[in-house]
């Protein structure tokens, strides 16, 4: 364990732990993780570290090393290179040629402030705007921002937080820099999408976070059948815009390619109706999936679609055998598609660990995603809660905080990490985990979920909040309102006048 340093009152927000290039720290233990690797910091190099990672990524000199990480202790020259030497080598970076200027990734802590500036380039796509005479083009344009996250993703040393981080902020009146310090990113792209008919009018701008100067920017005018050339060529503009390198081999394209405009569309709007998350929209998903299949036989993305929509719906109650098997075909058709794809795999995955409870299988499916896309949080939140489901909790703690470095706003990330950390022993962790899921939930729920954010609240003893959200669920007549009385997670919050109040306001019996 750490001994006390001067500096920890100052840096309390770091206590419950951050990530950088990979890394998982807990100062607490003096101790950093990545995967399943682990390692033991002496203490000094810990709180180097962590001073380090409060300087939110701004260049120290000597004396200010001194300074911000050890005030008023006496500590020879010497002492500061040799615990910089030391993180280096634990950290695997390179003194001449760094990969990183050793700032702090997404925490898993309450305050925002721990969300510091990222050593490497890191770029959100922001929902592109409907601009349509009829804004009926939505889910077009949502589907052009999620292809540009997914063909920005392939690109080596660039993390890209995907469609639920940056679509949180969809509608939402915030700064570029606030933004930013929440998604932990470098750059912002932004844009528009006008369609009438065949034609289209795309509209593209890079944003550079720190001082809000657009970078690059251009309009396309082309017709729909463009659309994927446009993705390539906006993706080109940003991998030159931020000076990026791509390896040799490296061919980042959209990986969603059909010779068919319609099919593309009806993939597009599957995908829309998929993000809803109700088995309804589950449904119309599928038949949008299977209507997108139906023009275009060789479409392996869209049988990765069908395959997670049919998951969801059997959850949703259809508990056939003929709809374990519709997932499953779907999802090897997908495989062997396009066997270099990382979304059939995840998917398989998904299916294995879920329906048909193939643990191994799923295990390798999951990894197989990793080792294609290894910059997107998807298959790492689900191989997390698989090694989970097997009592492999280090493992599965290890894959859930990866997750959350690369996607901070995902609430599924933390409530998961925190289940497992909880069952681990790790009290203070899970709850510092579970706060930052409420942080996620109510920025992505906040109007439609104020009952289970209550909820959430009384599970942990925060009777205050928990009123607060129930009296907002309350104002919208949230239908799981009407389980207050037998709800036991609420069981906390019995006794307290205002529970009785409440129940009173609803006709319910005390």
């Amino acid at each position: 364990m750490r001994e006390e340093n001067p500096q920890d009152a100052k840096w309390a927000h770091l206590r419950a732990g951050f990530g950088i290039a990979g890394w998982w720290v807990e100062p607490a233990r003096n101790r950093i993780a990545r995967g399943a690797v682990e390692r033991q910091l002496e203490a000094k190099v810990m709180d180097a570290l962590v001073g380090l990672a409060a300087a939110g990524g701004k260049t120290l000199g000597k004396e200010d090393l001194f300074q911000q990480i050890w005030p008023g202790v006496v500590v020879v020259e010497g002492a500061i290179y040799r615990a910089i030497g030391e993180l280096r080598a634990a950290l695997e970076d390179d003194a001449r040629r760094p990969t990183h200027s050793l700032s702090a990734d997404p925490g898993i802590g309450k305050d925002p402030a721990s969300h510091l500036v990222p050593a490497s380039p890191a770029i959100a796509v922001l929902p592109f705007i409907d601009l349509s005479e009829t804004r009926d083009q939505a889910y077009f344009a949502d589907g052009l921002s999620e292809e540009l996250i997914d063909i920005l993703s392939q690109i080596t040393g660039l993390r890209v937080p995907s469609r639920t981080s940056s679509f949180s902020f969809k509608g939402r009146a915030e700064s570029i820099e606030s933004i930013a310090r929440q998604l932990r990113v470098t750059h912002l792209l932004e844009g528009s999408v006008r369609r009438s008919g065949d034609r289209l009018r795309v509209t593209a701008q890079l944003i550079r976070a720190d001082t809000g100067y657009h970078m690059w920017s251009t309009t396309y005018d082309r017709s729909v059948g463009d659309i994927f050339d446009i993705q390539d060529e906006i993706a080109s503009a940003v991998v030159g815009a931020l000076e990026l390198k791509l390896l040799p081999a490296q061919q980042v394209v959209s990986v969603h390619r059909t010779k068919s405009t319609e099919a593309y569309n009806q993939y597009l709007l599957g995908r829309q109706l998929y993000y809803g998350g109700t088995t309804g929209g589950f449904a119309r998903a599928a038949a949008a999936y299977q209507q997108a299949i139906a023009l275009d036989p060789q479409f392996a993305a869209a049988y990765a679609g069908l395959a997670e929509a049919g998951v969801y719906l059997v959850h949703g109650g259809d508990v056939s055998s003929a709809s374990y098997q519709l997932a499953l075909r779907a999802a090897d058709k997908a495989i062997l598609l396009a066997p270099d794809q990382a979304e059939g795999y995840a998917a398989r995955g998904l299916v294995r660990e879920l329906l048909t409870w193939d643990w191994a299988g799923a295990r390798a499916d999951l990894d197989r995603a990793i080792e294609l896309e290894p910059n997107k949080s998807t298959a790492y939140r689900r191989r997390g809660m698989l090694l989970g489901s097997l009592g492999q909790l280090p493992a599965s703690i290890a894959a859930l905080r990866r997750a959350a470095v690369l996607d901070p706003l995902i609430e599924g990330n933390y409530t998961f990490l925190a289940l497992y950390l909880s069952a681990n022993g790790d009290h203070a962790a899970a709850r510092a985990a579970l706060e930052r899921a409420l942080d996620a939930l109510i920025r992505t729920h906040g109007t439609d979920r104020a009952y289970l954010i209550g909820a959430v609240y009384a599970w942990y003893g925060a009777r205050d909040q928990a009123f607060r959200w129930l009296e907002r669920a309350y104002q919208q007549r949230n239908i799981e309102l009407t389980r207050i009385k037998v709800d036991p997670i609420l069981v906390r919050l019995h006794g307290d006048s205002r529970y009785d109040k409440l129940l009173w306001r609803m006709n319910l019996p005390l």
